[in-house]
């Protein structure tokens, strides 16, 4: 009967961290900068896109930073359609250039993302979130893209990407306890759709997760944590939006 309980408990999460700290759903809010680890060792500078980005009939072109920041005001100013192509060349410069992932890099594949969410495309939204995901796993950004890709699973019923994703985001050591709690609800929702209810109850007791739901709505309502990323709303319950900060740059 407690296990029970517990299971109950888990599978509501969802519904309660699908609005914490979000606005009206349906909205689209501002866009994000990338964060976190790169791939450059201990001491090294991080990497960054050096090549220039060709014109085209709907953009000037010139550095990465330009077509980056270009998008992020079309993006900001309700224009996804537009902004999505000028994300998509930052990233294919970054890996013409083959050095790894970069900060900027990976802002334009998340930006690109949100650009998708916001044209009503959640298949394709999910997928740029994995992909960055894989592309970046020991990065923060790695966090943020799997937590809006589990989302978007829950919306799309592909529970089998649900359990990669939460087990992905259940292996992180820096995963805050909120975000860890609100996994677990998702971990359990893709074992019962597998019909193994065993694995469905929580690793975690109803106590600290109530807990955790706690310190989610205190921290995401008053004290987020700091990023470069400003907090933005988006399609709902599956795919709320993750950070917040009065900062816009990469």
């Amino acid at each position: 009967m407690q296990a029970l309980s517990r299971l109950l408990l888990a599978t509501s999460i969802v519904g309660l961290f699908g609005c914490v700290g979000c606005g009206t759903a349906g909205t689209k809010g501002p866009v994000v900068a990338g964060t976190g680890a790169t791939s450059a060792g201990p001491g090294a500078p991080p990497p960054t896109i050096k090549a220039q980005i060709a014109p085209t009939d709907d953009d000037p072109g010139g550095t990465a930073q330009e077509v980056f920041d270009r998008g992020k005001l079309l993006l900001g100013a309700g224009k996804a359609k537009e902004a999505r192509p000028l994300f998509d060349r930052v990233v294919a410069a970054e890996q013409a250039e083959g050095n790894g992932t970069t900060a900027l890099g990976r802002a334009a594949a998340y930006n690109g993302a949100l650009a998708s969410e916001a044209l009503d495309l959640p298949l394709d939204a999910r997928d740029r979130f994995r992909k960055l995901a894989l592309s970046a796993p020991e990065t923060p950004d790695a966090i943020d893209a799997n937590l809006r890709r589990a989302r978007l699973d829950v919306e799309l019923e592909d529970y089998d990407d649900l359990g990669k994703a939460s087990s992905a985001l259940l292996a992180r050591v820096d995963l805050a306890d909120w975000d860890r709690a609100e996994t677990f609800a998702y971990q359990a929702l893709a074992a019962i759709r597998a019909g193994d209810l065993p694995a469905a109850t929580p690793r975690c007791s109803a106590r600290r997760t109530r807990s955790s739901i706690a310190r989610g709505r205190t921290a995401r309502t008053s004290t987020p944590r700091p990023t470069t990323r400003p907090r933005c709303t988006s399609r709902g319950a599956s795919s709320c939006a993750r950070r917040a900060s009065p900062s816009c740059s990469s």
